[in-house]
């Protein structure tokens, strides 16, 4: 068990913002954080 988390709800229009974010998130996490992603399959 974690006692922290990144979380990123999102949605299937703003994939290409996601790709970006975690570009980011794999540059700068560097205590290796795990992250989450939530997408739902339809909107």
């Amino acid at each position: 068990m974690y006692n922290l988390v990144l979380f990123c709800k999102t949605y299937r229009n703003d994939i290409d913002r996601l790709l970006i974010l975690k570009k980011s998130i794999d540059k700068y996490n560097v205590d290796k954080i795990p992250f989450y992603i939530c997408v739902p399959k339809k909107i």
